[in-house]
């Protein structure tokens, strides 16, 4: 089925997904396809979360830092998130990933004309496009992450070093 699930990290109340085979040795997940889609097993959004920080790094439990791209470069392959109300619908759509297209999630947004709404978790064109931090607005519900590994070549990269993926809740202090 293609799922990931999440290592909690009690000592920095975070989850982190470790990929690719590198991270075999470490009790991660093995090794990834190309062109297939991966999906993880939905997040708990813990009540009055203001923003989920999504860290995007390459290497495993140390990070593979071998030039200033590894650390800030572009990721090589499509991540998404997704975010449901319901976790009957988060498990509906974990189950049926491979067909679906993840439900779009809309936040305010100011621009010349006022406030919009932009489609916040599925602009493959910014969000997660490259290595680094993201802080999302969610509130309560469940997030899960759906990726689409790349051509051989970037998934053998994947392989050969893992991409490490950090989620944390935080309140905006209110």
């Amino acid at each position: 089925m293609n799922t990931f699930a999440w290592e909690r990290l009690p000592a920095y109340n975070a989850y982190q997904l470790v990929i690719g085979s590198a991270t075999a040795t470490q009790g991660g997940d093995a090794t990834i396809t190309a062109a297939t889609y991966y999906v993880t097993l939905p997040l708990t959004i813990p009540d009055d979360t203001a923003y989920a920080e999504v860290n995007v790094r390459n290497g495993t439990s140390i990070a593979n830092i071998a030039s200033a791209s590894n650390i800030a470069g572009a990721t090589n392959f499509d991540l998404q998130a997704g975010l449901f109300t319901r976790k009957d619908d988060a498990d509906y759509y974990i189950n049926h990933h491979h067909n679906l297209t993840l439900p779009s999630y809309y936040v305010p947004f100011e621009d010349t004309a006022g406030i919009v709404y932009k489609a916040a978790f599925n602009d493959l064109t910014t969000l997660f496009a490259t290595l680094g931090t993201y802080h999302l607005p969610v509130r309560s519900g469940f997030l899960l992450l759906r990726f689409l590994t790349p051509a051989a070549a970037d998934t053998q990269v994947i392989n050969d070093t893992g991409v490490t993926i950090t989620v944390k809740f935080a309140r905006d202090g209110r």
